[in-house]
């Protein structure tokens, strides 16, 4: 496999997907027709900014502001060097397959007219191309990339197995990229912020939501390694598991309100970790511990 085709996997090359991301990602030789277009051709043509809508299967939530303001000086200053990869709608209009970034930038550039490559594409082509193509850029997050690897499975109904043939790469890696998932919110939004990393985030899975959101917020004030943040998250679960045998160890009220009133005295006692402990009961004198012990016996 050439090196232009390094990532795809084999669901991509079963669609015909190789040539077409290897042109996306190259720069080109525009020479689109400038002509009114007819939704049922294909090919290089120019579309007014109007008629382009957002793909429906774009698994990028965040789009850089400064990136996109450098992308539009460039557009300015060069034009769209790479064109926007389009499928027909019903309504005249074209919705973007890849290069949403580029739309948006000629957008800012104040663009009337881009160049796009209309194709024909299935939805799961759609979807396919749509992440192969930003996961190449290297500058998805890795939680888009992970709602985004969902969104095929469930869509298309395909496993961790089937999904690493389709973007190329391991079982391991899509099934570790789509543990993000389980992660709370507080706590994905801290890895798209770059608050925290996907290992932070991986150690912090073990922990109850509540528990992911406070550890959350220690590792980023303390600024904590993903080493140091196993060691919290450690810590945490001890910690838990503690509180847990201690308050089993406690003996139950009502037994000790029963006991109370039957011996007529104040019972104090303590219960440690390991769930061992002792009672103390309290007496005035010798009659007085006799009576307690008849009380006892004779319950």
């Amino acid at each position: 496999m050439s090196e232009k085709h390094r990532g795809l996997g084999r669901g991509a090359e079963a669609l015909g997907l190789h040539e077409l991301i290897a042109g996306m990602n190259s720069s080109v030789n525009i020479k689109a027709e400038r002509t009114p277009l007819n939704p049922s051709r294909t090919g290089l043509v120019y579309v007014s900014m109007t008629r382009l809508v957002p793909g429906r299967y774009q698994p990028r939530t965040v789009f850089d502001d400064d990136q996109l303001l450098e992308l539009a000086a460039s557009i300015q200053s060069h034009g769209v060097i790479q064109p926007i990869v389009v499928r027909a709608r019903d309504d005249q209009r074209y919705e973007i397959i890849a290069g949403e970034r580029r739309w948006r930038a000629a957008k800012l550039a104040n663009l009337d007219q881009v160049p796009v490559l209309i194709s024909s594409f299935s939805d799961e082509g759609a979807a396919a191309v749509s992440l192969i193509e930003n996961i190449q850029r290297e500058d998805l997050n890795v939680v888009d990339e992970a709602q985004a690897l969902h969104r095929l499975s469930e869509q298309f109904n395909l496993t961790h197995e089937a999904l690493s043939k389709w973007v190329g790469k391991s079982r391991s890696s899509i099934s570790n990229t789509l543990r993000i998932l389980e992660a709370d919110e507080v706590v994905r939004g801290a890895v798209v912020d770059q608050k925290l990393s996907m290992g932070h985030a991986r150690a912090l899975l073990s922990l109850p939501l509540v528990e992911q959101v406070k550890a959350a917020h220690k590792i980023i004030q303390s600024d904590l390694s993903v080493r140091s943040t196993e060691r919290l998250v450690k810590r945490i679960h001890q910690s838990k598991s503690a509180l847990k045998v201690e308050a089993e160890a406690q003996p139950k009220q009502p037994l000790l309100d029963q006991l109370r009133a039957r011996l007529k005295r104040m019972i104090f006692f303590k219960t440690y970790r390991s769930g061992a402990g002792y009672l103390k009961i309290h007496f005035n004198d010798s009659s007085d511990l006799e009576a307690i012990l008849r009380r006892l016996l004779n319950s």
